[in-house]
């Protein structure tokens, strides 16, 4: 069953997707990483899903897009976001290339500013 615990220290580090409790230990931790792209499988199949049951369903193409651009967020909790923003607020500050790199490596910004 160790690999169940890698699997579910994936999914418990990256998802808000709800798995069994179950202790942490060294093998789960260092071998999570690899479990890694299960999480974006489960995400992706979600996403599918969610287009496939909207065509049926004739949702307006707008509802479909405003879930599809939502369904990452609530299926990760937003933990990508944090890059997203300090890229954002890099690329936005009109600053030489330096400061820019300054910006996103400033721990002060995005989720923690």
């Amino acid at each position: 069953m160790k690999i169940a615990e890698a699997i579910g220290a994936a999914f418990g580090t990256f998802s808000r997707i709800p798995v069994p409790k179950s202790t942490w230990t060294d093998f789960g931790s260092t071998h999570a990483l690899a479990a890694f792209p299960l999480v974006g499988l489960a995400e992706g199949f979600l996403i599918t899903a969610w287009g496939y049951v909207a065509n049926l369903l004739g949702v307006p193409a707008t509802i479909v897009a405003a879930v599809l651009v939502a369904l990452p967020v609530v299926v990760t909790g937003g933990i990508h976001l944090d890059g997203l923003c300090d890229t954002s607020d890099a690329l936005a500050s009109w600053a030489p290339r330096e400061r820019k790199l300054e910006i996103m490596h400033d721990p002060r910004a995005g989720a923690f500013g």
